[in-house]
């Protein structure tokens, strides 16, 4: 899409498809917590159970980030930059 759109319509493109994009993967990163954490109590987990579980939820905390925080930042930047 990047080669053959013109920028602007790329952009705004972008900015629908991704909110949805890190929507999706925010839900399956849930997914995945809950599932792991459910299949490897905490209390009986061994080290490398607990180190995968502390990997998967700071993932799920960046993605939420990116989602919440930089993605509207950028849209906005982006919208901006559209206007010149």
């Amino acid at each position: 899409m990047f080669k053959n759109l013109p920028r602007h319509q790329f952009g705004n493109l972008q900015s629908k498809m991704f909110p949805a994009y890190f929507t999706m993967v925010g839900i399956c990163c849930a997914i995945l917590v809950a599932s792991f954490g459910y299949l490897h109590p905490w209390k009986s987990s061994i080290v490398a159970d607990k180190y995968r579980l502390d990997l998967s939820l700071s993932s799920f905390f960046f993605n939420l980030t990116n989602l919440f925080v930089f993605t509207p930042m950028t849209i906005e930047m982006m919208k901006q930059r559209h206007i010149r």
